[in-house]
């Protein structure tokens, strides 16, 4: 099979309060695409683990694919907004893996 996320939509998991974000875990046979924005730009395409809180810590986004295709300002991330670790992206691309461009107004969401 394949994975498409596209038009700004997100496979995430997060924490707003005290404890960790989990993590997103993907397994596809053939290609994985994430690519775009919403029209108004303001949310990029992706896959995300998030954390809000002072100290939880984030979970991992793992993506196994047959190709990967990540473009137009599209985003695979772990990210904290405080004390805790961040957590890690980790790939398994068996073909070709391609990162591309930047948001429709050229900027890096």
């Amino acid at each position: 099979g394949s994975l498409t996320v596209t038009n700004g939509a997100t496979l995430n998991v997060s924490t707003l309060g005290a404890g960790d974000a989990g993590s997103v875990r993907l397994s596809v046979r053939g290609a994985a695409t994430f690519d775009g924005t919403t029209p108004d730009g303001f949310s990029v395409s992706g896959a995300f683990s998030f954390v809000e809180s002072e100290n939880g810590r984030g979970g991992n986004v793992e993506l196994s694919a047959g190709s990967l295709t990540v473009i137009n300002g599209a985003q695979l991330g772990a990210s904290t907004l405080g004390t805790g670790d961040a957590g890690s992206v980790k790939l398994t691309v068996r073909d070709a893996a391609t990162f591309d461009g930047t948001t429709p107004d050229g900027r890096s969401v």
